[in-house]
């Protein structure tokens, strides 16, 4: 998706975005309320990944796909990535 082309996710925020980056950020209404959390990775100069929470998968690609401007291509390969989130205060002790 191209970054000026995407409601709900500060454009300033992708824009600083290098390539390969990864940034933690928030899906909102145009009013700022707050939809659910994502991951966000500038895959190259206009593509992006979008990584919601698994349970709200459905619901937040439904969203993205109602409020994408222009002729932006969105797709939803969900099922085709594993993402494993390995946190907590013991991560790094053998």
């Amino acid at each position: 998706m191209r970054k000026k082309q995407f409601r709900g996710l500060p454009a300033a925020m992708l824009a600083g975005l290098a390539i390969s980056q990864c940034q933690y950020s928030a899906l909102t209404t145009a009013q700022g309320t707050f939809i659910d959390d994502l991951l966000i990775y500038r895959l190259g100069s206009s593509h992006f990944s979008c990584v919601s929470t698994l349970s709200n998968q459905d619901k937040d690609f439904e969203w993205i796909k109602e409020n994408i401007l222009g002729n932006t291509e969105i797709r939803n390969r969900s099922h085709d990535f594993v993402q494993l989130a390995i946190q907590g205060p013991r991560l790094w002790k053998s």
